[in-house]
């Protein structure tokens, strides 16, 4: 796993090592696509200021 490559890095300092996994625990998984481009009306509005030609 990501942790258990953080533990056996052998170039970073222990000190590095612990807050390297303090900040891997804060992550999460983005796989994918966001759930905002499901939503029409989102993607309407966050792209209102976008002018294209299909032609």
């Amino acid at each position: 796993t990501f942790y258990e490559t953080i533990k056996r890095n052998t170039w970073m300092t222990n000190d590095t090592k612990k807050v390297a996994l303090a900040k891997a625990q804060l992550m999460s998984e983005f796989i994918a696509y966001p759930l905002e481009i499901l939503n029409k009306t989102y993607l309407n509005f966050s792209h209102s200021h976008v002018s294209y030609n299909l032609i």
